[in-house]
């Protein structure tokens, strides 16, 4: 993992057909890429919404993994509809369905094996419990929930160690012996989940976490906030209450959540508390959930489905 913002032109070296052009792509650039392709997917966003018409006109498919936050179509519905929409969280599913004649959920794949060696080391773990919260880069409105991860210490005296993943350049202003600021870059993302006991993350918005997807593939518990689409993914026993405190405008409002800090540190308490034999049976949970709804062999299939539709 590189701790830079990319893009990393250099991964793409082994590509034989590929197209890289600076900045936005214009219409031109739309219509050069489109040549000789039968089907695209676009992550996010298309970066130029007339890519699906122009593919439209040629009868190609269009296949959108969209963010609710960032469609133009909240703003402009005469824009051009790409031809299906995956939706990759329970997060404004039914909205996105409203919207498009089709959409489905479909989550991107977690590669089981490339955890394997953290599930390993977690599954295996006893005594001392550690967190682990990720910060990676910091997203705006304190999105992952740092501030309250910090501001539940205040209510907790278990014994721990809660690290914070973060990229550089990010400082640290908290005097908890128990916290340790970790800024190093692993070559293997399954390094940054490997040797704790669960993952602290009360996301405050958003839908697609892989932070998430990530932890429960390395076995590990994740305590989040109690609202969608976390609630729809995790057993209750791990969410903690949080009520809205405000939005944000993006193509639309996006309601911001505070998680309740007293709530979560009794979360902590709670994990700190339980045997050897209850944190296994939590991790395996943990994973049996990846693996069942993000596994690779979980999702291939739906992924066929739809794109052959």
């Amino acid at each position: 993992m590189k701790t830079a913002g990319g893009p990393y032109f250099e991964r793409f070296d082994d590509f034989k057909d590929k197209m890289i052009i600076s900045g936005f792509p214009t219409d031109a650039d739309c219509s050069t890429f489109l040549t000789g392709l039968s089907t695209v997917i676009t992550c996010e966003v298309p970066y130029n919404w007339e890519l699906y018409r122009l593919a439209n006109l040629r009868g190609i498919k269009t296949y959108a993994q969209q963010n609710w936050e960032f469609d133009d179509l909240l703003l402009n519905r005469r824009l051009p509809a790409p031809h299906t929409v995956l939706v990759p969280s329970y997060w404004h599913l039914a909205d996105f369905k409203a919207m498009y004649r089709r959409a489905f959920y479909l989550p991107p794949p977690t590669f089981a094996e490339d955890f394997e060696r953290a599930r390993a080391v977690n599954l295996g773990m006893t005594g001392w419990p550690r967190f682990l919260h990720s910060i990676g880069h910091t997203a705006v409105h304190d999105r992952n929930g740092t501030m309250v991860v910090l501001e539940a210490l205040k209510y907790t005296t278990a014994e721990f160690e809660l690290v914070l993943k973060a990229q550089p350049p990010y400082e640290l202003s908290c005097d908890d012996p128990r916290v340790t600021l970790d800024l190093s870059a692993p070559e293997e993302q399954q390094e940054v989940y490997s040797g704790f006991t669960a993952s602290i993350f009360p996301r405050r918005y958003g839908g697609l976490a892989l932070p998430m997807n990530e932890a429960l593939m390395s076995a590990l518990p994740v305590i989040m906030s109690d609202v969608s689409p976390n609630n729809e993914a995790l057993p209750a026993e791990w969410l903690v209450p949080a009520t809205t405190s405000r939005s944000f405008m993006a193509r639309t409002q996006i309601p911001i959540y505070n998680t309740d800090p007293v709530a979560l540190a009794a979360k902590i308490d709670e994990f700190c508390a339980m045997s050897d034999e209850e944190l296994s049976a939590a991790k395996a949970k943990a994973y049996a959930l990846g693996y069942e709804n993000y596994s690779v062999q979980a999702v291939k299939p739906h992924w066929e489905e739809v794109l052959n539709g």
